[in-house]
């Protein structure tokens, strides 16, 4: 049963183009830098870094929808 899940999950991976798989790593290195700077005890930008992190979501579903 579950290599019937892997297989489902790897065939929708292999869909995905280069390009929306780089985006997805943009969004997903967004996120971390965000996350960095709301660990950081030291920075104090309003909130700011939680919009980043919010950013960095949206840029990654987009690199998950878009179609070559």
């Amino acid at each position: 049963m579950e290599i019937k899940k892997i297989k489902k999950i790897m065939k929708g991976v292999s869909k995905l183009s280069n390009k929306s798989i780089k985006i997805m790593l943009l969004g997903i290195m967004v996120m971390l830098f965000g996350g960095f700077i709301v660990l950081d005890p030291a920075s104090n930008l309003g909130g700011i870094e939680h919009l980043i992190i919010f950013i960095g979501l949206t840029i990654g579903i987009f690199g998950m929808i878009q179609k070559d």
